[in-house]
């Protein structure tokens, strides 16, 4: 994917918006390769973030995925014991993990309160 060079710039802390889900893909995958360290892409549903996660994963397996209802209210009433092992299993692997990755979230996921790495 050499011709994207010449088309993007890659820095990090950068906002990007308006390419395609394909376009976004290769994009994450290239800035993880160029600096070496973990990526965070924020979507704003649930919905964004799994579409990403699976077009990434197959591409990348340094994908990861930190899912969580969109809605708060559901977060009160019952938590998805399948969105819990997700986030668990994500957070495990980078931890324990020394190879960078991209963690795909979306809005709600980003807002979580996680404790500090020094208690793990």
């Amino acid at each position: 994917m050499n011709f994207l060079n010449e088309y993007f710039k890659y820095d990090i802390g950068i906002e990007l918006s308006g390419l395609t889900n394909q376009l976004n893909v290769f994009y994450v995958n290239k800035l993880r390769e160029v600096y070496n360290r973990n990526i965070i892409v924020l979507t704003s549903s649930l919905y964004e973030a799994n579409k990403i996660y699976n077009s990434l994963s197959k591409i990348n397996d340094n994908a990861l995925l930190f899912p969580m209802d969109d809605f708060l209210v559901s977060e009160a009433v019952a938590v998805s014991p399948d969105l819990m092992s997700k986030r668990i299993e994500t957070l495990n692997e980078l931890v324990k993990s020394n190879i960078s990755k991209i963690v795909i979230t979306n809005f709600m996921g980003y807002l979580r309160f996680l404790p500090s790495k020094k208690l793990w």
